[in-house]
């Protein structure tokens, strides 16, 4: 793991790294699915409104940030249900990804553990997430933080009348 990496929640500050982020990672995710390949992808202009909206629901979203050397290298998209199988909130993490640049370093194992200190803290029962069936480097990253994999499937449906939730 680099040296100077920071782990921190999401600040205004960071709007840019996280614009350029979630647009790299829509590319990189839609060219292996046919569900988020028929998405349109958003302009930098819709993700800064998310983006702002996000920062102004701190108690349902969270959103953590690997910074090195002063550049947001990596995030972690996460919310808040409660769960009355838990008893009480758990934390759902909705994306994690790195930077292509900066993969191999332990930066999203750091950030994974920084996130669940986050959740533990916060009183959370649990933390769960799901991950694309043919991203076989989460599944390991995650089975090896201790997460077990659970027999479910995600479902999705679209909007208005069947179109993607963007268009």
């Amino acid at each position: 793991m680099p040296d100077q990496l920071q782990m921190r929640r999401c600040e205004g500050r960071d709007e840019d790294g996280y614009v350029r982020l979630n647009l790299e990672f829509m590319d990189d995710v839609k060219g292996g699915s046919d569900y988020w390949g028929a998405i349109q992808t958003p302009t930098a202009d819709q993700l800064r409104r998310v983006f702002r909206e996000i920062l102004r629901m701190p108690e349902t979203m969270q959103v953590f940030v690997a910074e090195l050397k002063g550049e947001v290298v990596a995030y972690v998209n996460a919310y808040t249900v409660y769960s009355v199988w838990s008893l009480g909130k758990a934390l759902t993490i909705d994306d994690l990804y790195v930077d292509a640049r900066f993969r191999g370093q332990g930066i999203g194992r750091a950030l994974m553990e920084f996130t669940e200190a986050f959740a533990w803290e916060q009183g959370y029962k649990r933390v769960q997430l799901h991950a694309e069936m043919k991203n076989v480097g989460a599944h390991r990253l995650y089975l090896d933080l201790g997460y077990e994999a659970e027999d479910m499937v995600f479902f999705m449906k679209r909007g208005k009348g069947g179109e993607s939730w963007n268009k």
